[in-house]
């Protein structure tokens, strides 16, 4: 099957079966296929089927990686959010390491984090946003992700970031976040 006739695929009613005989294609080709499509295709539409497929294909390290390539440098926003939720969908936090240029993508992102099932994982990302980020604006965010968390196991944190942030705006959405609680 050459490339056009796997995009034709790709955008058709039938792109799930495609999708699936594509992965399963010997010698990692179709894995390899898959990723082409999510990085290169012309259509955004295309790119993000492409990038849905990729959570089930198989080595889940290697597709993390490159789901993590495509948050950050996709030129379509739609695509950089699929990308951040089939990250979460993978299930390895701690592979979203650098923030997509869009603060909304970064904030579907800072949902995800929030909605992982490992609560410790998520904790940990979510401080490194709130301690290291440049953006204010995803500061505060990630502190109202901290406060959605699980078994209030981001209430400690939020109790240390009221009393001590270095950044102003974050004792302050920390201090509200507590008292919503």
């Amino acid at each position: 099957m050459d490339a056009l006739t796997v995009g034709a695929a790709a955008a058709s009613p039938f792109a799930p079966t495609a999708n699936e005989a594509i992965g399963e294609m010997p010698d990692g080709r179709g894995f390899e296929t898959i990723l082409n499509f999510a990085r290169n295709d012309r259509d955004p539409d295309i790119r993000k089927r492409a990038v849905e497929s990729i959570a089930q294909l198989d080595p889940p390290s290697r597709a993390l990686d490159v789901l993590a390539q495509i948050v950050r440098n996709d030129p379509d926003e739609s695509v950089r959010r699929e990308a951040a939720e089939t990250i979460a969908e993978v299930h390895d936090p701690s592979r979203y390491r650098s923030p997509a240029p869009s603060i909304e993508v970064r904030k579907k992102a800072l949902e995800t984090i929030a909605d992982f099932k490992d609560e410790q994982s998520a904790l940990r990302l979510l401080k490194t946003v709130v301690e290291n980020d440049n953006e204010p604006d995803i500061r505060r965010y990630a502190v109202e992700a901290l406060a959605e968390l699980n078994d209030d196991v981001g209430v400690p944190f939020l109790r240390e970031l009221a009393k001590s942030s270095r950044f102003p705006e974050v004792r302050a959405k920390a201090r509200e976040m507590l008292d919503d609680k």
